[in-house]
């Protein structure tokens, strides 16, 4: 082998090195991004929480809270706005409603139910079908908030005074089949239908004036 020879093989070995050598670089660089946009992610996600957990309570039954406002509250935005715990027939009335954890998934048949309360007297219900399984709050428009989840009817007719309201955070789960028989053309149709309980997640309660 001629020092040609020997000299052009050492280039092409240096080449080769030098080659080998950015690529690892530029995956060194990518891992350490990818590394500190991860860690960036962590710690946003581990600030809200931490945010949230300022106004999240959870009682000794493993149920969560409820916060009430006249404004809107958006999630992880609760230091912005006043929380009350009383209101006059006129005001809005928005809820933050926390629950002690990820809701899941809701399977076919399943709701999140939200009931009210009024004067320790059942007074009615809406509910969803559809959420988040990763949701770990939701916001709940109540009264004169121009998008009202609960039925006006339910807060028209009140004696003047205070009136103790509370609402109640749920969610159906399945927890057995039954049969039940169905008469059809004089005949006795058996059919099977699911069960359902009502696990409740949050509570909370407020004070409603009407003047």
């Amino acid at each position: 082998m001629t020092f040609v020879e020997e000299v052009s093989i050492i280039r092409r070995s240096i080449e080769q090195y030098n080659r080998r050598f950015l690529i690892m670089k530029k995956k060194f660089v990518f891992i350490s991004l990818l590394l500190s946009f991860v860690m960036l992610c962590t710690m946003l996600s581990i600030s809200a929480w931490a945010q949230a957990s300022k106004y999240r309570k959870i009682d000794k039954n493993g149920e969560a809270n409820i916060i009430f406002s006249s404004q809107q509250i958006k999630k992880n935005m609760e230091k912005d706005i006043t929380i009350k715990d009383t209101f006059t027939a006129d005001e809005p009335i928005f809820a933050r409603v926390y629950f002690p954890g990820p809701v899941g998934k809701l399977k076919k048949g399943e709701r999140m139910l939200y009931d009210l309360w009024i004067d320790d007297q059942y007074a009615g219900r809406t509910s969803f079908s559809d959420i988040n399984p990763s949701w770990d709050t939701a916001q709940l428009l109540i009264r004169n908030t121009g998008q009202d989840e609960f039925n006006a009817d339910l807060f028209s007719g009140l004696s003047k005074g205070k009136h103790k309201m509370q609402i109640f955070a749920s969610k159906e789960v399945f927890m057995k089949q039954k049969y039940v028989g169905k008469r059809v053309d004089d005949k006795i149709h058996v059919s099977k239908e699911n069960v359902h309980t009502a696990k409740c997640l949050s509570k909370g309660t407020f004070t409603y004036i009407v003047e």
